[in-house]
């Protein structure tokens, strides 16, 4: 089986990808990101899936905590394309659910975790093997 159809049959994970003509990777997150500006803010209690803001929901799901992608390019019908996806886990985007708390940043950090002032990511929340992987990439 191959490796993408294999992967959309777990569950613990999701996949975002974007196709796109050759640009800057940080232009595909930004774009992402944009997808803010037309989601309601409705969905952070209550999740509505929608097309138009999947992409941004599955950045900022309280629950993911891995992210892995990885991009191609190549050459179709003569045009230079690039392909980019993102598979998290686990999963967000789940239809009723909260996005994440509203609340004060790194107020209810898990077990083991804790806010670093002194990070690059001051208001989330992390453990010292996470920083460690972090900063030593």
């Amino acid at each position: 089986m191959p490796q993408n159809a294999k992967f959309r049959s777990w569950t613990e994970f999701g996949n975002v990808r974007f196709f796109f003509k050759p640009k800057p990777t940080q232009e595909s997150f930004k774009k992402w990101w944009e997808e803010s500006n037309v989601a309601p803010i409705s969905i952070v209690n209550h999740f509505i899936d929608y097309f138009r803001y999947n992409h941004f929901s599955q950045i900022v799901w309280a629950t993911t905590h891995k992210i892995g992608c990885g991009e191609i390019e190549y050459t179709s019908r003569g045009n230079n394309m690039r392909y980019l996806a993102c598979n998290y886990g686990p999963a967000g985007n789940e239809r009723g659910q909260p996005m994440y708390q509203i609340g004060t940043p790194c107020s209810q950090c898990p077990q083991g975790t804790r806010c670093y002032g002194n990070s690059k990511f001051p208001n989330l929340c992390a453990s010292v093997d996470d920083l460690n992987e972090l900063f030593s990439a």
